[in-house]
């Protein structure tokens, strides 16, 4: 959905940098491209308004502590959890997995996590889906399983989106499954658990850990491991901080809207200040002053959404009886559910 007219964009604030620094008035003139560092006038607008952004994004006090948290930095997002997968039967010769019948639905498994391979009483992790019906294994099983081999894959790493941060509190069901709370953990606690009992049901339990990534070369991503490994196909909801994308051509709108993008400007305006006028001027007195003003109304606004949710009289929220599991705990006793 488009942006409400009231809303600068990237354009729109890229224009008054210009203009601010004496540029000609037509963008198309400025000399460099955008994300080219050093190439003219267009990078240089570009490095200022990443740079006011995340200033604004990231608001810091004399002693470089955070001042706040914006609101629209947390959304509320699902995952799908994924059923274990078994239909037909396998072979295999060495790392190659060839099924009689479809292995995966269509799409590559390893574009929503990481997939392993259960059978013979052995697991191996899927490296490579070549087609519908063949698949690469990390190593091979002790020996080559012969053709009608039955089989499980299940999926118990997910990747999160790559704006994905730190996550805020535990997970949620859709209400017309089960209420169960997906509670946070270590991730040493999840491998302990598995190796224990790997049993498949509602996941009551989850951890989040970062994955190797090439130095330099490509950000890091995390990964979800839910417990115990879902028995069927959930939607699970959460809160997290995000990490933004930098302002451009693609991604015109900064986060929070309308409300902030004044803000917002005066920030970018108070770099180009910064780093083309000499120092700090007016709109850096500016973009402090409205900064203010934004927090104040953000946590305002945050304070009124939290006090919708009460317990109590007539909003409180409605219950509902949970399917009762019992399987190994985390601390190593037995949990009914």
């Amino acid at each position: 959905m488009a942006e409400a007219s009231l809303s600068k964009d990237f354009a729109a604030i890229a224009s008054r940098i210009g203009h601010f620094l004496n540029y000609t008035a037509l963008a198309a003139n400025w000399s460099g491209t955008y994300a080219t560092i050093g190439s003219g006038q267009q990078s240089d607008i570009y490095e200022v308004i990443q740079s006011g952004y995340k200033r604004f994004l990231y608001p810091r006090g004399a002693n470089g502590s955070l001042l706040h948290r914006w609101s629209f930095m947390r959304p509320t997002l699902t995952l799908s959890l994924l059923a274990p997968y078994s239909t037909g039967t396998i072979k295999t010769v060495g790392t190659a997995v060839t099924g009689a019948s479809t292995l995966f639905d269509t799409g590559a498994p390893t574009a929503t996590g990481t997939w392993y391979l259960y059978a013979d009483g052995q697991v191996r992790e899927v490296t490579t889906h070549t087609n519908d019906t063949s698949l690469t294994i990390a190593s091979a099983f002790s020996s080559d399983l012969p053709l009608l081999t039955t089989y499980s894959l299940k999926c118990l790493e997910y990747d999160m989106p790559a704006n994905f941060g730190t996550m805020r509190g535990p997970m949620y069901y859709d209400y017309d499954k089960t209420n169960i709370q997906i509670e946070k953990i270590p991730v040493g606690r999840i491998i302990h658990a598995r190796a224990n009992q790997d049993t498949n049901g509602h996941p009551t339990h989850f951890a989040t850990r970062i994955k190797a990534a090439t130095a330099g070369a490509t950000e890091q991503v995390v990964e979800l491991m839910p417990y115990p490994t879902p028995d069927a196909a959930y939607d699970v909801h959460y809160i997290c901080d995000i990490k933004p994308t930098a302002l451009d051509t693609t991604y015109k709108y900064p986060l929070g809207g309308a409300p902030f993008d004044e803000c917002i400007l005066e920030f970018c305006l108070a770099e180009a200040e910064r780093h083309f006028k000499g120092g700090p001027g007016q709109h850096a007195v500016e973009a402090e002053r409205m900064l203010t003003a934004m927090i104040a109304y953000d946590s305002d606004r945050v304070a009124d959404f939290a006090g919708r949710i009460t317990g109590g009289g007539e909003r409180s929220m409605p219950t509902r009886s949970s399917t009762r599991l019992t399987y190994l705990d985390l601390d190593g006793g037995e949990t009914v559910l």
